[in-house]
């Protein structure tokens, strides 16, 4: 009888054991899921700021674009006023 009460104290300790062992795996699992959350919402800002990123980038790329062509007009705008002196010293 008495190793009936041993084996029945001994089953019972066991089943707390694993109930305690399974509310530590189940409150891990949601810190698990909390921090797949963070890190998803991370990666969305860092997404998020790439595009930012690149639309800055293109719309330097377009600054630098124009102010090219500007330079380059304005080069062409002396270059055809030295030509119009050249061009004028000529008598027909």
């Amino acid at each position: 009888m008495q190793e009936a009460v041993k084996a029945m104290r001994s089953g019972s300790l066991r089943a707390r054991d694993s109930a305690e062992r399974a509310a530590g795996v189940d409150q891990a699992l949601s810190n698990m899921g909390g921090s797949v959350q963070r890190i998803n919402d991370m990666a969305a800002q860092i997404a998020s700021a790439c595009e930012e990123q690149s639309s800055v980038t293109e719309e330097i790329a377009r600054n630098i674009s124009d102010i090219c062509s500007t330079q380059a007009s304005q080069h062409l705008s002396q270059l055809s006023s030295g030509l119009a002196q050249l061009v004028g010293r000529f008598r027909v």
